[in-house]
Order: structure tokens, then sequence, then C-alpha cells
């Protein structure tokens, strides 16, 4: 079965009896992350914490983590029973990225249904984790998917870069050398330019999936997406920039981010899913939400 978007996947969770929506007050402070810690180390459920300290009234009141955390939920995301040994999930996934998908673009969809634009913007309405005790703020982005584009070739890539919370329309973003966004933002940085920029979260859980591969450069994620899911990805144009998103997303918040050193400010350190801290604050580009 295609996981067609998020409150589909929510579904076929619930449906397997791999969801767990917690109803009880937890606090986003520490609280959530020890929870979500120790749910992976029991191998337990998908999470949906319903009711977060401070969140009661603002847009967003829910946090969803988790649900790729256990093969059988992998085996769901790509459409297969949850009892698929794990040597086969290897094999399934080899053999469907050797044909990717080119998506389609769409002329609009669900993720246009409400739109908020510069001072209406407030990041900090939506109940991102403080993880650890040790991260440096809170982080709102840690697995889900950072669209840019190369400025000369056009190439679109879609990467997994954590952000962490300034304030209501600023976040600091790591940007590792090497990495295929670092190649579009020096590129940026040449021209004097802020780079355009776009974050998805919650759609399919291959698109987290996928923009966490070690994918070659000048690869479209979307096509192996498409490849993985097994049809092709619906996207439509941000309303800001000409990043591609899909078109089925629950949420998506675009902007750019700054190339001008003088504008860094600190992010970091944060707790990364080896278990460590890898590495400690340092000033790192804005990423201005608009």
């Amino acid at each position: 079965m295609i996981v067609k978007d998020f409150r589909h996947w929510l579904e076929i969770l619930e449906k397997e009896g791999e969801l767990a929506r917690v109803s009880e007050k937890v606090d986003w402070y520490l609280e959530i992350g020890a929870i979500v810690e120790e749910t992976y180390r029991r191998k337990g459920p998908a999470l949906l914490f319903e009711n977060i300290k401070d969140h009661e009234n603002t847009f967003c009141r829910r946090f969803f983590s988790a649900s790729l955390s256990t093969y059988p939920r992998i085996a769901l995301m790509m459409g297969l029973p949850k009892d698929t040994p794990y040597p086969e999930l290897i094999k399934v996934h080899r053999e469907r990225v050797k044909k990717p998908l080119k998506p389609v673009i769409v002329a609009s969809g669900p993720v246009k249904q409400n739109i908020m634009k510069n001072e209406e913007v407030d990041m900090t309405a939506f109940p991102a984790p403080h993880w650890h005790k040790m991260d440096g703020g809170r982080y709102i982005g840690t697995f889900d998917g950072v669209v840019t584009r190369d400025p000369d070739t056009g190439w679109l890539n879609v990467g997994l870069y954590r952000r962490m919370v300034h304030d209501s329309r600023h976040l600091g973003i790591s940007i590792p050398t090497g990495q295929h966004i670092w190649r579009h933002w020096r590129k940026y940085k040449k021209l004097g330019k802020p780079m355009p920029v776009a974050v998805v979260n919650n759609w399919s859980p291959v698109l987290p999936a996928i923009a966490c591969c070690p994918l070659p450069p000048d690869a479209d994620e979307y096509d192996y997406m498409g490849a993985l899911r097994q049809e092709p990805v619906e996207l439509v144009k941000c309303e800001t920039n000409d990043l591609l998103v899909p078109a089925a997303a629950e949420i998506v918040y675009e902007g750019e981010i700054c190339t001008n050193m003088d504008d860094f400010r600190w992010e970091g350190p944060f707790g990364e899913y080896t278990g460590y801290f890898t590495s400690e604050k340092q000033k790192a580009p804005v990423f201005t939400v608009n």
C-alpha cells in the first residue's frame, strides 16, 4: 500500500497497532526527549504527543516522533508486510531506487490551505523539544526535509540538516562542510546573495528516509522518493521562491539562509543520533522564515 500523505500514514500505523497517542501533558523541555529515547530503546510505537506544556492554544499543538524507529514500521513505509525480514527490506530498497521516478508538478494542494507571511510567522508556536540537557536550545528540525537549489544548474536537493529556534522568525541551521546544502550555499555566498530554502514537515515517511540517504551530487531526492513509494511525488511551487515541495505536506516553512558570516549566530551543541555530542557551540548561518 502506497503511503499517500501524513494523515494516511497515521491511519496505517494506528490500524497496525504501531501508534501511541500520548494524551497526558508532557513538557517540551527534556520530557519529550526522554520519552522518545526510552521508546527507542524498548522498540516501542510511534508517538503522537497531543497535550504539550505551553502549547495548549498555539496554532500547532501536537508533536509526532519515532515513526521509523523499527524495521516493521520501515516495512510499512515501503508498503510491505510489517513482518518482512530485514534482509528483504534491503533487497527491495536497492531494487526500487534503481528506477527513479520523476515528480509531477501540480498547480496546488492541501499544503496551500493556510498561509502565513512575514510578521504573521511565529516559529515559537511549534512545540519544538529541547531534547537533551546540554543542547543549545529547542530544535524544530531533526527528521524532515530541507530543500535548496543549485543557482547554476538548477539541481534540487532535499537533505536533513538540524535547525535550532532563535526567535519567532529566525533559526540556526547546521551546514556541514562537503554536504550538498554546503555546495549550494557556497555558490550563493560567491554571488553575495542569501540562499532560498524550504523545509517540509510531515508528508510521507519516505521524505526523511530519503533525505538522510547518501545520494550522489546532482541527484534529485524526489526522484528516489517516488521510486521508494512506487508513485511519483506531486510537487507545488513555494510561495516566496521557486523551490518545489510536496503538495500534500502538512507543514512547509520557507525563507532564506544568510551567506554573510557577520550575520551568523551561535548554534548548538546538539546530542546526535549516535548518542553523543559530536561538536561544540559554534557560529552558524541564520535561516530567516518568511
